[in-house]
């Protein structure tokens, strides 16, 4: 039972009248007045409930929120022991006591119910498995299912209080607990494909890796001490990392490194001790190539002759230039003689 304000209850909100001979078996949520058999009640008369509060932050009790304590009219209610206490915090001997699941299966008429519980599982509004288990099972022994699969989405259950009882300490202590059904819905998230390392270049990622990751990923950029390819001793010496997935050490995984110095480089991988030239492709500032597993030492080389060629190349234009103006002097000295 789940409200939006005050006054809920498993078998009513607010009660004027009387309730006597009910059973609530319930999960209640609300913002105060939030009880088992009534949010507020004036009259309960040998009632029993089995209650979890799930939310609620005044006026809670696992027979009621809150009571007409000295209308007379409250009588021989109890409630499973693991609850919230009676009334609005506070059991009362004769009014809402306390019994074990023991004395409660004992009690007279006990619906099947009271006796019985299970997890059930459903993914987008479909049951998918119901799980009976006994009062006081250690839930975390129970194996739940494969979410279903979702295009586009990783799917996992919730966590939930698998062995908790309630201490009404504080509003954590109101997870639901083993004296109630549970219900868990599955939670699709969607799959991150681009996931950028921690280590930054200003705004721009070290590192980038593609693939399908849940959202526990982490991709590290970290210096490494291997010693350069020779001739490139200033070159970035990287350790990639992807953790927080279910890659394999065999797993392909494409990666862009960045390009910092904005020259044409290459990328060196170390493997086996040595240096080997990777193949990548340039895509903006990064440097696309594929890393095997989860792990590689990379090196980003400027590319030989960098600076050389481009001086090369205004050298040659100048001659070129300084040719043709020769060329034109020598007719015109002709043309004059």
């Amino acid at each position: 039972v789940t409200g939006s304000g005050a006054y809920v209850g498993g078998i009513a909100g607010y009660a004027d009248a009387a309730i006597r001979q009910s059973w609530a078996k319930c999960t209640l949520s609300g913002t105060e007045y939030v009880g088992g058999i009534a949010g507020w009640g004036s009259r309960m008369t040998e009632c029993r409930a089995i209650t979890t509060i799930l939310d609620g932050t005044e006026h809670i009790g696992s027979v009621a929120g809150d009571a007409d304590l000295e209308g007379g009219g409250l009588g021989d209610n109890c409630f499973l022991e693991v609850g919230p206490a009676g009334i609005d915090g506070v059991s009362y001997t004769g009014i809402a006591e306390p019994v074990s699941f023991d004395e409660l299966s004992a009690l007279e008429a006990v619906p099947e119910e009271f006796l019985s519980f299970s997890v059930t599982l459903t993914a987008d509004g479909e049951e998918i498995a119901r799980i009976p288990f006994q009062f006081g099972d250690d839930l975390s022994r129970i194996e739940l299912p494969e979410v279903p699969a979702k295009e586009g989405y990783y799917g996992s259950w919730p966590e939930f209080d698998s062995a908790g009882v309630h201490s009404n300490t504080s509003k954590a202590s109101l997870a639901p607990c083993l004296h109630g059904n549970l219900t868990l819905e599955a939670v699709y998230t969607p799959w991150v494909t681009l996931a950028a390392s921690e280590e930054m270049d200003g705004k721009l990622a070290l590192a980038l890796a593609e693939g399908q990751f849940t959202e526990e990923v982490s991709l590290r950029v970290l210096p490494d001490e291997a010693v350069p390819p020779e001739g490139a001793e200033e070159a970035d010496v990287w350790k990639v990392t992807v953790s927080g997935t279910d890659l394999t050490d065999d797993a392909a995984v494409p990666i862009r490194l960045l390009n910092r110095k904005g020259e044409r480089a290459s990328v060196w991988q170390l493997k086996d001790g040595r240096w080997q030239k990777a193949e990548a492709a340039v895509n903006g500032s990064y440097l696309c190539l594929t890393m095997t597993g989860t792990s590689g030492v990379f090196c980003v080389c400027p590319a030989s002759g960098g600076y050389l060629i481009p001086l090369i190349v205004a050298a040659a234009v100048l001659l070129i230039f300084l040719v043709i103006i020769l060329w034109h002097r020598k007719k015109k000295q002709k043309k004059k003689i």
